[in-house]
């Protein structure tokens, strides 16, 4: 077998929520890998839907594209930084800190479970961004790929179907902020329940909106 070229796609979703995790992605296509399509009319009226940027797609539909993802890519990593996380660190450093860990992790899981397989790869990091050094791997950072990279608008909805999972579950455990409906974003609802009910420990508190409120 003649070894193949990847592609690999880093985004990231949270980073200017102020309640639930960061949440950050990278997933690894062979070249040549079509762009996955979602294919309405198996289920429901619409026009279909190419994986592609998560802000453009309804979020009933990413569970969805994400099976497709899952389905094509050779492999993906997932990593959370936890609210308190970024309290700490600080919102850059666990962004960029957070796209290295999450790309070293996928590349060096495929070298070890793909011995010989891959020759190369190139890695396309969502957003104008130097992730600095050390750095373990060659990277191309890019303003708005995750619109124009499908690549990395794959691994935005990755990353973006867990969020919401995560989201999900905190409205489980305290149903009053409505994670559920903003995903930990500051809406006028959210901050009005931060008024009524008070900072969570769900909540970033060193973001400004929550500041307001300790």
């Amino acid at each position: 077998m003649n070894a193949a070229k990847l592609i690999v796609g880093v985004d990231e979703c949270g980073v200017g929520a102020i309640a639930g995790p960061m949440v950050l992605a990278a997933v690894a296509f062979r070249t040549g890998t079509r762009q996955p399509i979602l294919k309405r009319f198996a289920f429901e009226k619409g026009p279909d839907v190419p994986v592609q940027d998560s802000k453009k797609v309804k979020a009933t539909l990413i569970p969805r594209l994400v099976e497709l993802i899952w389905d094509v890519c050779v492999d993906y990593e997932l990593l959370m930084r936890p609210a308190a996380e970024v309290d700490t660190l600080g919102a850059h450093i666990a962004q960029t800190e957070g796209l290295k860990a999450v790309t070293h992790r996928l590349l060096e899981r495929i070298a070890l479970q793909h011995p010989g397989e891959f020759n190369d790869y190139t890695v396309i990091v969502d957003g104008d961004i130097d992730l600095g050094k050390p750095c373990t791997f060659r990277y191309r950072a890019r303003a708005h790929a995750d619109c124009d990279v499908w690549q990395v608008g794959a691994a935005s909805l990755i990353a973006k179907n867990r969020q919401l999972e995560v989201m999900r579950q905190m409205h489980g455990l305290d149903s009053r902020y409505g994670f559920d409906k903003h995903a930990g974003y500051p809406t006028p609802a959210h901050k009005r329940a931060l008024q009524a009910y008070g900072v969570s420990r769900f909540h970033r508190r060193t973001y400004r909106p929550v500041k307001e409120f300790l």
